[in-house]
């Protein structure tokens, strides 16, 4: 950085009206690399700035290195702008194929596709390379088979072109299917790489990357096992291969083969421990490396911080010879990823670090969003030099998370080619959902040139989460394509709203179902009380996890049939702290005190410790059967022995206990004392107690309270009627407590 500066202030000082000599304009050649390197558009700018002030616009050689820069930076535009402005006798074949690279780059097809129309002088491997390229950056592989099918002669260039490619996207199902096709689906895959004219070390390399993408490590070993001569980047690719699935034992004994290793071997394995948590190994793979770059430590630094081991990452960071933008960044993202407690450290070091990539500020602008801080996010988006669409997409959802959804849609509004994105018309489209603008998040949804799974779940999920049910399951009906989690969402919503026919007919259209799926159906049953179905559904189920088995506990206590329900728990193969806390509730709120209590003694044997719905279901049950003393125990209990903090409705229970047992002064004091302000449940059960035991002057401040805080509820109401019906208060008396509310006269007290 500080040698490009003083490049450009020599330049400034030596500018001559007349002529620069060549050393100059190696220096302004130089800068723009810098430039390109670091992505640094300002900078960019500015010293293209001065090569037009120096009067060097036409020079081939800057234009295209300026269009490589603007190119690398995401500036479509602008460098359609320069290569527009050059005179097309001074275009060299360079300028036209760095064009076409930057329109393959930043995923955009179709003018690349124009443009290679247009090249003078025919068109070589490496221009047939980047159209084939610019089809596979956005996945449209049928249009890629098409170019590559149009090759005058296959080369070891463009055929290895796809290959490297395709690898690139092996992680997208169609992808995988052109690529790793097998022999008797007499597809593409194969084939090409077997007709090859030449097969060199990148050709055999690349399938076997695209292998490890695809997760196909059978016919990677294949490959690899048919090469006639490896080097040490075959013997690597393999490992990776390997590694990535999680076969690190493989992997291992691999290496260990290997004739010679590198420093990108010996990073491999480190990453590959990395990436499956396993610290301690990847930093005996560390320490054992003879030396190191600038991967080994970043990738040591990431398994410190993916394990939240995060003094030690920073130690392994502070340890460090020298660091790259990627260290910078990676310390910025292991602080980053650890919540509020750690965005302080994350800022200082984004502020030291003498250079930041486009990674840095979108870590800091989401970890600022997710912690809540989302004026700090928007103002670190203002402040970037360049943006690009996942900065965008970071911002619209800062601006939903913090209800801010007209600013949301402005930035939206502002992205350049915003319906190119899937992911931030996805985001923006969510936005609208969330607030409730289903027409404009439909629009957004239509004005997508490509939708995947992902965007039609995210309008499905808007839809149901504004319970309009029917339009979602219209929408989810005209799919192209579904998953198992956009169905079980849908079938989840549906058996929500106890609609279990078109959950269970949702079910039953699956092409694939998964555990989950069961167990939605099941739950479903569960919740609408329909124990018969949800059992039937449970003997049929071909595995059951530990939730299906509270799910048919809970179907059974839902009705009342503690016995079975108790018969069931006994039988499952295995609890968690659900299973338990359901079969508890089941007795406690049924009648079964004492069983619920022998389960708790139980539970605590078996070293599982009860949580904040527990120890509600047991002091339902103490204040039903009016166990007073034992209902208090067990509230000291839970704050003394289990460190729980009662929340409201532990104390609306022991309000509504006290008011049961006409302990109503009691009652009234610990709504007046406990440590937060108290809701409309210890209100309406305070309430419920002073009408039961004709507590007049109770029951008017009881209502006056519930009609404050749910002014819509009409339990109040009802209540208070009910007191003026049996006379236990005058009607003026009540009228005059809550004429500010909702009227007496909406209901009928003659």
């Amino acid at each position: 950085m500080r040698q490009c500066q003083r490049l450009s202030c020599r330049l400034i000082a030596t500018r001559s009206k007349s002529s620069i000599t060549l050393r100059q304009e190696q220096e302004f050649v130089q800068l723009v690399r810098s430039c390109t390197a670091s992505r640094d558009i300002s900078r960019g700018r500015r010293v293209h700035a001065q090569i037009w002030s120096h009067g060097l616009s036409t020079d081939v050689f800057l234009c295209n290195a300026l269009l490589h820069m603007y190119g690398e930076c995401g500036s479509v535009g602008e460098a359609r702008e320069i290569f527009d402005g050059m005179d097309d006798h001074s275009k060299n074949r360079f300028s036209w194929i760095t064009m076409l690279t930057v329109y393959a780059h930043n995923g955009r097809p179709w003018d690349a596709k124009n443009l290679f129309d247009r090249i003078p002088g025919g068109r070589d491997s490496v221009a047939w390379s980047c159209l084939i390229g610019a089809f596979v950056k956005i996945g449209d592989l049928e249009h890629a088979r098409r170019v590559f099918d149009l090759l005058p002669r296959w080369t070891v260039v463009t055929s290895t072109a796809i290959l490297v490619a395709l690898a690139k996207r092996g992680k997208a199902e169609n992808a995988r299917a052109m690529f790793l096709a097998m022999p008797e689906r007499d597809l593409v895959a194969q084939a090409m790489f077997f007709r090859m004219p030449a097969r060199n070390f990148v050709s055999w390399n690349a399938i076997i990357d695209g292998c490890a993408q695809g997760q196909d490590e059978a016919l990677a070993k294949k490959v690899f096992d048919s090469m006639p001569q490896r080097e040490v980047v075959s013997w690597t690719a393999m490992v990776a291969t390997y590694s990535q699935s999680g076969r690190l034992e493989e992997a291992q004994a691999l290496l260990s083969k290997m004739p010679a290793l590198n420093i990108v071997s010996w990073n491999v394995m480190i990453q590959a421990f990395a990436d499956n948590l396993l610290v301690e190994e990847a930093k005996e793979r560390f320490d054992r490396a003879p030396e190191h770059d600038f991967v080994s430590w970043n990738a040591i630094i990431t398994a410190y911080a993916q394990t939240s081991q995060i003094f030690l990452a920073r130690a392994a960071f502070d340890r460090m010879p020298q660091r790259d933008v990627v260290s910078w960044a990676t310390m910025i993202q292991s602080y980053a990823q650890e919540g509020q407690p750690s965005m302080d450290q994350a800022k200082e070091i984004f502020d030291r670090a003498p250079q930041r990539n486009v990674v840095s500020w979108n870590v800091m602008i989401t970890g600022y969003s997710a912690s809540g801080r989302i004026k700090q996010s928007r103002g670190l988006f203002e402040r970037m030099p360049m943006w690009n669409l996942i900065s965008w997409t970071n911002v619209i959802v800062a601006c939903t998370v913090a209800g801010e959804i007209d600013a949301a849609r402005r930035e939206f509004a502002a992205i350049p080619d915003q319906a190119t994105d899937l992911q931030c018309s996805t985001s923006m489209l969510s936005a609208n959902a969330s607030d409730g603008q289903l027409d404009r998040a439909k629009a957004v949804f239509d004005t997508m040139p490509q939708k995947d799974v992902i965007s039609w779940a995210a309008l499905v999920a808007g839809y149901l989460q504004n319970q309009q049910l029917a339009e979602a399951k219209r929408v989810f009906d005209r799919m192209p394509a579904t998953n198992a989690v956009c169905c079980n969402t849908v079938m989840a919503s549906f058996a929500s709203a106890d609609r279990m026919p078109e959950t269970r007919s949702l079910f039953d259209r699956m092409p694939e179902r998964t555990l989950a799926s069961w167990s939605t159906m099941l739950g479903g049953y569960a919740q609408s009380g329909h124990t018969a179905s949800a059992k039937s559904f449970f003997d049929r189920m071909p595995q059951r996890d530990v939730i299906a088995w509270n799910c048919i506990v809970v179907s059974y206590a839902r009705n009342g049939h503690v016995r079975e329900a108790r018969a069931i728990f006994s039988a499952m193969p295995e609890h968690d702290e659900v299973s338990w806390t359901v079969a508890i509730a089941a007795c406690a709120h049924n009648g079964y005190l004492e069983q619920g209590l022998e389960l708790l003694s139980y539970m605590l044997l078996a070293g599982i410790s009860p949580d904040d719905v527990t120890f509600l279901s047991i002091l339902a049950g103490c204040s039903h059967l009016g166990e007073l003393s034992r209902g208090g125990e067990f509230f000291r209990r839970m704050v003394g022995d289990f460190f729980h903090d009662p929340n409201r409705e532990h104390y609306s229970s022991v309000v509504d206990m006290l008011g049961r047992l006409k302990l109503l002064d009691q009652a009234r004091e610990l709504i007046d004392t406990m440590p937060f302000v108290p809701d409309a449940v210890a209100w309406t059960a305070l309430l419920t107690a002073c009408k039961q035991h004709s507590d007049t002057q109770g029951s008017l401040r009881a209502a006056e309270m519930v009609s404050r805080l749910a002014p819509r509820s009409g339990s109040s109401y009802v209540l208070l009627s009910n007191a003026f019906a049996s006379g236990i208060a005058s009607r003026g008396e009540l009228v005059s407590k809550i004429d500010d509310h909702d009227p007496l006269e909406a209901f009928d007290c003659s």
